[in-house]
């Protein structure tokens, strides 16, 4: 387990701890090599490159008329992330905000197709919008540690809810978008 960053006692510290023990089992099962795109995603990414090859076609056969064809795409985008996560998550039997807080390397060639782990996300950014590990200068959580954050807390396997309730609110969070989520669910909100 890497040295947490974070002082004595402090959620992020277990959060930290362990998104490293889930990126370390990746790459104890696969040490300093790319592993294979899971089967789902692979056949995503193949789709949607093949979608991407025929609308380049399409586009260089209509640029004598017009250019509306000239579409800026990825293969991979975040559906896919999304996807890559939760087939991981399936596969690992961990909930998918572990495996949306780390940091791949992609290669969606039809020759290789395959995924590392290049590192985590960053958990906190500073007014600046710089990443962070100083909890004095954190102003925000990011998405990736907010998916973490919740989703070892819901599962019941990691740490309480109660202890993640006073991480920064989430960059871009809008109180009354959080409150009208609530009252879709049917949940009560008090904002600290």
């Amino acid at each position: 387990m890497s040295k947490t960053p974070f002082p004595k006692g402090h959620v992020l510290n277990d959060i930290w701890a362990s998104l490293n023990l889930v990126a370390q089992e990746l790459n104890v099962e696969h040490p300093n090599v790319m592993f294979a795109i899971p089967e789902r995603t692979a056949k995503m990414i193949a789709d949607r490159r093949e979608i991407q090859a025929s609308l380049r076609i399409q586009n260089d056969d209509s640029l004598a008329h017009h250019v509306g064809w000239g579409l800026q795409t990825n293969v991979v985008d975040s559906i896919c992330m999304v996807s890559l996560w939760n087939e991981l998550a399936e596969i690992y039997v961990i909930p998918a905000g572990f495996f949306s807080a780390l940091e791949y390397s992609i290669r969606d060639d039809p020759a290789f197709m395959d995924v590392r782990i290049v590192g985590l996300s960053p958990f906190l950014i500073d007014s600046y919008g710089s990443p962070t590990i100083d909890l004095e200068k954190a102003t925000h959580s990011t998405p990736a540690l907010m998916r973490l954050a919740w989703d070892g807390a819901l599962s019941g396997d990691y740490w309480d809810v109660e202890s993640i309730m006073h991480l920064p609110k989430t960059v871009y969070h809008n109180d009354d978008r959080a409150l009208e989520a609530a009252e879709r669910v049917g949940v009560e909100v008090e904002f600290a």
